[in-house]
């Protein structure tokens, strides 16, 4: 498979750091279609469905191409296997790409993580850009209980509303909670195109099936 080269121009790779972005390679391969994403204003929140590493990477490469050549933000937290394979499909372009430790990016609250990727879209400095989060669900995290997932996906619902982001999760076609899936994202990307969730429930409603969990015990 032909590897990605690297925009040219001038950039910067996002390091966690608020305000360590920069650059506008030029480039327009792409864009995003977010004439039916009414749900969240503008803003595109999808489930990626894959049955294997390789070729969820073959997926998200054109998806994150547009934002590198703007010198938008773009993030990939996502396991060993899958990054690397994503790095491989990248080539050059992976440079660009920040890749932070999942269990550093979810030892905090599902909300907290949702806000933190909504203010990447402060870093958009083109009319047309996107800043790009990839944000697989990683099982097996320290700290990440049973509801963490679907409250993330709930919190993104409503944390991204308006903002020019696209946030792409990743799943496994035979996840046994596709169903949950179904419910928490407008949108699902398959093998054969992108379709609307006929399940999709807005956030006030999914929430209620997903508590927190209870607080610490004090003493």
């Amino acid at each position: 498979m032909r590897r990605c080269a690297a925009p040219d121009g001038p950039h910067r790779r996002w390091d966690g750091a608020d305000g360590d972005l920069g650059g506008r390679p030029p480039g327009r391969e792409w864009r995003d279609d977010v004439s039916t994403a009414i749900e969240l204003a503008g803003a595109l929140h999808e489930a990626v469905l894959y049955s294997a590493p390789d070729e969820l990477a073959d997926r998200l490469v054109p998806r994150l191409l547009p934002s590198l050549h703007d010198g938008a933000p773009v993030v990939a937290v996502l396991d060993e296997t899958t990054r690397a394979e994503l790095r491989r499909a990248l080539g050059d372009a992976a440079g660009q790409v920040a890749f932070p430790d999942p269990a550093v990016v979810h030892r905090v609250p599902p909300f907290t993580v949702a806000a933190r990727w909504a203010r990447l879209s402060r870093h958009v400095t083109s009319p047309m850009g996107r800043a790009t989060v990839v944000g697989q669900h990683v099982e097996g995290l320290p700290g990440c209980g049973d509801n963490h997932w679907a409250r993330l996906d709930i919190a993104l619902n409503v944390a991204v509303v308006g903002l020019p982001i696209t946030v792409l999760c990743p799943y496994r076609t035979d996840d046994p909670d596709l169903a949950r899936v179904e419910a928490t994202h407008p949108r699902l990307v398959t093998a054969t195109g992108m379709v609307s969730s006929g399940s999709y429930r807005p956030p006030v409603e999914a929430l209620v099936e997903y508590p927190p969990p209870p607080p610490p015990e004090l003493g």
